[in-house]
C-alpha cells in the first residue's frame, strides 16, 4: 500500500473528488472517494485491458446520457 505522502504529492484526494462527481448515485460518488492505488502489475494489466475492451464495446454500439437518480430515502 501507497504512503500518505504519495497521495498527498500527487493529489490523488482532489481527483477522485472531481471523478466523484460524474457519478450518479451517491454510493457509487462515496466508491470513487475510497479508491486507492493498484500496485499489482497483474492486476493493473487485466484492468487496462478490460477498459479498453469496455471503450471499444461503447464506440461500437454508441452511449446514452445516464439520468439522474436522485438518493433513495422512502420505499415503494
Amino acid at each position: 500500500m501507497m504512503n500518505q505522502l504519495v497521495f498527498e504529492k500527487t493529489e490523488l484526494t482532489k481527483i477522485l473528488f472531481q471523478v466523484s462527481e460524474f457519478a450518479t448515485l451517491e454510493n457509487s460518488r462515496l466508491s470513487i472517494c475510497k479508491t486507492l492505488p493498484q500496485t499489482d502489475a497483474n492486476k493493473v494489466e487485466k484492468s487496462l485491458k478490460l477498459t479498453e475492451e469496455a471503450g471499444e464495446f461503447l464506440f461500437e454500439l454508441g452511449s446514452g446520457k445516464v439520468p439522474y437518480f436522485p438518493t433513495f430515502t422512502t420505499e415503494l
